[in-house]
């Protein structure tokens, strides 16, 4: 692991915490994250892994309340890590229009949902970045009743790695 602030690989153990936040689509998401202090700089960070299982708890969580907003529809699709080139057929879209979506206060419940089930695929170990434009229908079958969000949503990144 490379330190954010000064580029240098000589970090110390994992046994420190960092806290994290993330805000979106009017939502606060916290956690507590493993992390290392860089020997030369004291930088206190977090590995790669374990900010993208942040990213990607934090876009479930919209998801799974019905969040809408372009805001929050561009969260999910940075979290997920696919490119738009790849994800806009899944959508029956052209890569141009995503964008255009990102600045929308409306995000059709369905593109939602498709992007729901691709974050909630990584997050159950399955490899979203390869799944088949076809397989996006099948993604709406599991399509739920939205369920309220709080405002402020902390997470456990140390018991979710353990799960």
């Amino acid at each position: 692991m490379r330190c954010e602030r000064c580029g240098s690989s000589s970090v110390g153990d994992g046994a420190l915490c960092a806290e994290r936040c993330i805000e979106v689509a009017g939502h606060r998401f916290t956690a507590e994250l493993p992390a290392v202090r860089c020997q030369a700089c004291g930088q206190l960070g977090a590995s790669a892994s374990v900010l993208e299982r942040f990213e990607l708890l934090a876009a479930r969580s919209l998801a799974d309340a019905g969040a809408s907003s372009g805001e929050a529809f561009a969260f999910m699709r940075r979290a997920l890590g696919i490119p738009a080139e790849r994800l806009a057929p899944l959508l029956d879209l052209r890569p141009a229009d995503l964008a255009r979506w990102d600045k929308a206060d409306f995000v059709y419940r369905s593109a939602v949902e498709i992007v729901a089930g691709l974050i909630r695929r990584r997050l159950d170990g399955g490899d979203s970045r390869t799944l088949e434009p076809r397989a996006a229908e099948n993604l709406l079958l599991a399509y739920h009743a939205p369920r309220p969000l709080a405002k402020s949503v902390r997470f456990d990144i140390r018991v979710e790695q353990l799960a």
